[in-house]
């Protein structure tokens, strides 16, 4: 009875392990076999955690729950492959050379010039004079510096340090070329020639004309040298004849070509003229518009400009003043306004 009950037991066993050995084959397919997900890249790693591979040349890891599959003998991993192109294009300023040499920065000037501020003897303000720029009244410094009008010297002229001859020959030439002032002499002058531009008592500088210096030396051997200054051009300037300041402007650069209206570009000069008018009150003031042909209607309107500024700037009556316009003459067509000079 218990042998009969064993092999029934044994054959039973045998009937149902066969469909399951079957069923275990249709359900796992061997691993070559398994299919591989669509658009995905397996890379064998060693390693075994997933990376994300950029165009960088990099890998970023990733949970190892993402896409990673595991064999019996194997490790696999699902790859995805992005790309980035950054380009660096690297800017290097180099900053300017700080050695130049002081020759290259300094610009053009006449010859002996530039050798001058090279070579030549520094000059160094004294400790009084550097305190008396030091102390300053209120009104300069609440107030803006005023423009100064152009007074004497007109004209200067520098000189090289060792500059030797045995004649030297100093002239002034016009805007046409011609001398009006000349002074020489044996022994050259030191550092500087300069020129108040009056000769015999007559201003010889006018306003509107450009002038001209020249130096001529001649050399012991009888080489001659000439040396042209800067020239020079006045819209306004101002001098002294004896005790009465003449303040001269050119009309065109006043008021313009057929103009009766003061330009703004000559407010500063003017702005300073009245601040020495006020230091003179008491006194009368001359104010004349000088004129060509043809145009006395417009120097009557030029006056009239003048009269109406000066009265309200000085807070004068007319009686202070004394207007005329008169034909032009020697000085040329200026407006012209003389007072005392005794400030």
């Amino acid at each position: 009875m218990k042998n009969t009950t064993r092999l029934w037991a044994v054959g039973l066993a045998g009937l149902l392990a066969v469909p399951l050995q079957a069923a275990r084959k249709t359900k796992e397919p061997p691993k070559e076999e398994r299919a591989r997900p669509a658009g995905k890249s397996l890379i064998k790693s060693e390693s075994g955690p997933k990376a994300e591979v950029t165009a960088k040349g990099s890998a970023e890891a990733l949970p190892e729950d993402v896409g990673l599959k595991k064999g019996d003998d194997e490790e696999s991993m699902d790859v995805t492959i992005t790309g980035e192109a950054r380009d660096e294009i690297p800017v290097v300023l180099d900053p300017p050379p700080l050695d130049l040499p002081f020759k290259d920065i300094a610009g053009l000037s006449r010859d002996g010039q530039t050798d001058r501020v090279l070579n030549g003897p520094m000059e160094h303000i004294g400790g009084g004079e550097l305190l008396s720029l030091a102390l300053l009244a209120p009104r300069q410094v609440m107030g803006s510096l005023p423009v100064n009008i152009p007074t004497p010297p007109f004209i200067q002229m520098e000189l090289a340090p060792g500059m030797e001859a045995a004649h030297w020959d100093f002239r002034v030439l016009d805007e046409a070329n011609q001398m009006i002032y000349r002074v020489e002499g044996d022994q050259i002058p030191k550092d500087l020639i300069v020129w108040d531009g009056q000769d015999k008592g007559l201003m010889k500088i006018r306003t509107g004309q450009v002038y001209t210096p020249l130096l001529i030396l001649t050399g012991k051997s009888g080489k001659i040298d000439r040396f042209y200054g800067e020239p020079v051009l006045f819209d306004v300037m101002q001098y002294t004849q004896g005790d009465i300041r003449r303040t001269e402007f050119l009309n065109e650069s006043l008021f313009g070509t057929g103009s009766a209206d003061i330009f703004p570009e000559m407010a500063p000069p003017f702005k300073s003229l009245l601040s020495q008018m006020r230091r003179t009150v008491g006194t009368v003031y001359h104010v004349t518009v000088y004129y060509t042909p043809n145009e006395l209607s417009l120097a009557r309107a030029r006056l009239k400009t003048l009269q109406s500024l000066l009265e309200q700037s000085l807070m004068l009556d007319s009686t202070a003043f004394v207007f005329e316009a008169a034909p032009a003459v020697e000085r040329g067509e200026i407006s012209e306004i003389v007072f005392s000079a005794k400030l």
